[in-house]
């Protein structure tokens, strides 16, 4: 490396040398890219047309399915949005009446005081309808905001729940939550609030004797330039730090993390840690290190800042030069009504231009609530309706080969599965299912007439009676069913432990919080109910893949399963529990195509009617038991490692029994 240049400023010409049309800025201890701006043009190109007009049909189909959650409260909300907009012109409009009036009955002793009153009257109804209205937002916007939330959670909740697996592992991330259609619906409101607001206080400042045109223009003039000035820089950025010793900062403060923490107790690291981190935070300095986007939006120079706050001050310029130009015209209160006018019109301004800015970005958010994404895997045409008699499914596989979306993994055993299961399709080749390619039938009564067993089935949010019983959704209430599936599944003795037994919600659903005062002392009985909320329940891995064996067991109680797959399905469990496992799930094999992945030679072997062994994504043998230990390959190699543990000497394969499995004889 050139002694010249540091690490960090190769490391900026190499990316400037690859993409020239990427700009970084160095603030503190981050750096920020964004896009070179290629004309002025392009710098300050805000309203992107053909963006809005594709967003108009699905914005108004969002409006209208909010409006139809209840008309009259959307009414009412509107009403009290587009008053919080004119409020502020109305209010100035009054004001100016006021002082004009009061001003004339100061100098002549004598004036109009029906004027006055009227004024005051109408101040005092503005006052009182605001706050009414504020007081009704406070009852109807919770109402209207859950049911907007309601609405948008079921209709999103629809459509994820129509995604197959390959289809979210491709799936882009996504704005869409149902928390962010009311804040679209709330900002569109806004924005067109604003918008309705700024045309009432303008037309206030052109009826008012000292106002006008001329007025209005020098009051635009200073958010037009502070618009122009941020959209000249750019809103997309990617933020990233490189800075030697706050990576090492943030490494050491990484350390303590309860994961970390027998480790380094252990190791006795915490006089190393504190002393690399002192010194780390010596070498940083006073290198800035707060957020990065606050730096950026304030990192202008001070020319233009000076020009900018130059122009706030045009009113204050143009009211000096009225009283040079015009004396007798300007008063006092004509004074203190342009300088309130301003103010106004200026924060106004400001604050539409800040939600127009908002509202391409929301249009594109309420457009993707209404976009639905391309399934990867293709719903076939065909029912499968196995015929009566049915041993089970019957599976060919023609040269089929599949490539992982995020990378192969292991030997490919699991992969099978998910082929036959159409979780997957294959990237080559053809899977038959009784005879008919696999992708010509509709997948959801594949997946009706298939049951599955793993190793990563997760116990649900339900009661324990329903996460077994939606096994078979039909029969969910069937409280026998459910109780034998859970003794077939082994989870009887945990449900008879435990004292509200089926009823039991091992994982509750998470409500409970409390402010940081609970932990006061004198908030210890706040912070004892608060631990006794929604408890988990602690059960062990071993139990839990009991509760996801009864659901299987509880599915195999359907007359439509037609195939069963099993992988791996006893790693937390005991031997007794494996043997009793495997054993109940071959008395289920009547009629069914069964499955089993596994890498134990153990209850399994000497029963499967095939044995397939794969290594490295391939099939590499397939046969009996007894016939893969006589070829002397790769199962027998295999096989030989797994019986060493339960002999005292290394085992030939001709020295086997070869109709026991080696664990049997335990």
């Amino acid at each position: 490396m050139d002694d010249k240049y540091s690490e960090s400023e190769l490391h900026e010409a190499h990316h400037r040398a690859k993409n020239p049309t990427i700009s970084t800025t160095s603030l503190g201890i981050w750096k920020i890219l964004t896009l070179r701006k290629t004309s002025y043009f392009e710098a300050t190109r805000w309203i992107e047309w053909d963006k809005y007009i594709s967003a108009i049909p699905d914005a108004r189909q969002f409006l209208l399915d909010i409006y139809s959650l209840d008309p009259l409260l959307v009414v009412l909300f509107l009403f009290s949005r587009a008053w919080r907009g004119i409020e502020p012109g109305i209010t100035v409009y009054i004001s100016a009446q006021l002082f004009i009036t009061i001003e004339v009955f100061l100098r002549d002793g004598h004036g109009d005081t029906k004027t006055i009153l009227q004024a005051v009257v109408a101040h005092i109804l503005c006052v009182v309808v605001t706050t009414l209205l504020n007081c009704g937002e406070n009852w109807l916007v919770p109402k209207l905001t859950s049911q907007t939330i309601m609405l948008f959670e079921e209709k999103l909740m629809r459509e994820n729940m129509r995604y197959d697996v390959q289809t979210l592992q491709y799936k882009k991330g996504s704005r869409n939550n149902a928390y962010m259609a009311w804040h679209s619906f709330s900002h569109l409101i806004e924005t067109c609030s604003g918008m309705l607001g700024l045309f009432t206080i303008m037309t206030s400042i052109f009826v008012q004797r000292n106002g006008g045109p001329l007025f209005t223009v020098l009051c635009l003039i200073y958010p037009l330039v502070t618009r122009v000035g941020s959209s000249s820089r750019s809103n997309a950025m990617v933020v990233y730090s490189d800075h030697k010793e706050y990576l090492r900062l943030q490494a050491l403060h990484l350390l303590t993390d309860p994961d970390y923490r027998e480790d380094i107790v252990t190791s006795n690291l915490s006089a190393y840690i504190m002393k690399e981190y002192a010194d780390a935070r010596k070498a940083l300095g006073t290198a800035a290190v707060d957020d990065p986007t606050t730096q950026y939006r304030y990192n202008v120079t001070p020319s233009f800042q000076v020009f900018q706050n130059l122009c706030a001050q045009l009113p204050v310029i143009y009211f000096a030069f009225s009283a040079i130009l015009n004396p007798a015209s300007l008063t006092l209160s004509a004074l203190a009504i342009l300088r309130q006018q301003s103010g106004v019109l200026q924060h106004n301004v400001q604050s539409t231009f800040a939600m127009l800015a908002g509202l391409l970005w929301t249009l594109e958010t309420i457009k993707s609530l209404y976009t639905a994404e391309e399934l990867r895997l293709v719903d076939g045409a065909t029912e499968y309706r196995p015929p009566e008699g049915s041993k089970g499914m019957a599976f060919e596989l023609r040269n089929v080969s599949f490539a992982y979306p995020v990378g192969a993994n292991g030997s490919g055993k699991s992969t099978f599965i998910k082929l036959l299961t159409r979780m997957y399709d294959a990237t080559s080749g053809e899977i038959l299912v009784d005879g008919r390619p696999i992708q010509g039938y509709k997948v959801a009564d594949l997946h009706e007439a298939t049951a599955m067993l793993t190793q990563n089935h997760h116990i649900y949010p339900f009661s324990l009676a329903e996460n077994i019983g939606v096994g078979h959704s039909d029969r969910v209430e069937d409280y026998e069913m459910v109780m034998e599936s859970a003794k077939k599944g082994g989870a009887h003795d945990l449900i008879a432990g435990l004292q509200d037994g089926l009823a039991t919600i091992l994982e509750p659903v998470k409500t409970a919080y409390a402010n940081c005062d609970v932990e006061r002392d004198e908030h210890k009985a706040l912070k004892d109910v608060l631990d006794s909320l929604e408890v988990t329940t602690q059960v062990s891995g071993g139990e839990r893949q009991r509760v996801a064996a009864s659901r299987t067991f509880m599915r195999l109680s359907s007359p439509k399963i037609k195939f069963v797959a099993v992988d791996e399905p006893s790693s937390a469990l005991d031997p007794r529990g494996e043997l009793e496992l495997f054993d109940r799930l071959r008395e289920e094999r009547v009629g069914k195509t069964m499955i089993f992945v596994t890498h134990r030679f153990g209850h399994l072997t000497r029963f499967a009617d095939l044995i397939i062994c794969m290594k490295n994504g391939q099939i590499v043998e397939s046969g009996c038991h007894k016939d893969l230990l006589a070829l002397n390959g790769e199962y027998a190699t295999l096989y030989n490692i797994q019986a060493q543990a339960f002999t005292s000497k290394p085992v030939a394969t001709e020295e086997l029994d070869l109709d026991t499995p080696p664990t049997t004889d335990v």
